[in-house]
């Protein structure tokens, strides 16, 4: 057993014949093998390559992904687990936010997503994320530092750049 992990065409549906809520090319992790033994999930990498994530929020305001959270929260509970993850990588990542809540409906479409995240774990207080991507024409940049999991904190910086206020319209009240 190599403590090299890789999974191709990864994808999670939600069941109701639309495009899967999230898929990937590739699932790339090195996993520290000694600390499984305790309980620890410790990651050396982990690296994504092009994932597409399609949230999508019905008129009655209820999101695609409930049902899974919902199973998942539904399990036994038991002493939360630890975890290290000492450095991710996003690549060529793409968002989709499909409101149907809205009025008018919106599509939020991100492009050209990238992660960068080094020493973020539930016992780290010091993880790093750089978020950049675009949206509606816009460049967005989203800096975590000092991140901690648990308890969660965090300080961040975001800077938006063209963002046009026309695409908030259907959050705005209309007078």
């Amino acid at each position: 057993f190599t403590r090299h992990l890789v999974a191709r065409d990864v994808r999670i549906s939600d069941g109701e014949g639309r495009p899967p809520i999230a898929e990937l090319s590739r699932l790339d992790a090195r996993i520290r093998l000694l600390p499984l033994f305790a309980g620890r999930l410790d990651l050396d990498a982990l690296t994504l390559e092009t994932p597409t994530v399609r949230i999508r929020r019905d008129e009655r305001g209820a999101l695609n992904f409930v049902d899974i959270v919902e199973r998942f929260l539904s399990r036994p509970k038991r002493e939360a687990g630890h975890f290290t993850l000492r450095r991710l990588a996003v690549d060529r990542g793409h968002l989709t936010f499909e409101d149907h809540r809205a009025s008018p409906a919106y599509t939020w479409d991100t492009t050209s997503l990238s992660v960068v995240a080094s020493d973020v774990g539930t016992e780290q207080s010091q993880g790093r994320v750089t978020l950049r991507f675009e949206l509606a024409g816009a460049r967005a940049t989203l800096e975590l530092e000092e991140l901690a999991v648990r308890p969660f904190r965090t300080r961040f910086r975001l800077d938006v750049d063209d963002l046009a206020a026309a695409v908030l319209r259907g959050y705005l009240p209309a007078d």
